[in-house]
């Protein structure tokens, strides 16, 4: 797919397996999306460390912490940006709506469409 298109995302299954797996073997972008929790920060800094370890290429690696109360950093990899709790995201997604019924100014989706915008323009 890769070479018939401008970009492809792949949302995987939270953890780590399509890494060990090596589902993913040439990959431009990961972007580990983990909570503000102790587990969440151990589970980011095995992911890099699996990434590094692994005959895989990943050409650069950043995590997005979601439903993030403050700014926080791990001195292991980049931070690409903050996604704050959304409770009008959170009631609806339990109510099986879809991301395009939310409206556009939540504060979820302007914080990811920030975050993606933002590494769009790092590429180019």
């Amino acid at each position: 797919l890769k070479s018939q298109y401008g970009y492809v995302v792949i949302d995987n299954e939270a953890g780590m397996e399509h890494l060990s797996r090596r589902t993913n073997g040439d990959i431009d972008l990961l972007i580990i999306v983990a909570e503000q929790t102790s587990i969440g920060e151990v589970t980011t800094r095995r992911i890099v460390e699996m990434a590094e370890q692994l005959p895989i290429c990943v050409k650069k690696i950043g995590v997005v912490w979601n439903k993030a109360d403050s700014e926080k950093n791990l001195d292991l990899i980049d931070t690409f940006g903050y996604v704050p709790f959304d409770e009008d995201i959170f009631n609806g997604s339990s109510q099986g709506k879809a991301i395009f019924e939310f409206d556009d100014d939540s504060s979820a989706l302007v914080a990811i469409r920030k975050i993606l915008c933002g590494l769009i323009k790092q590429k180019a």
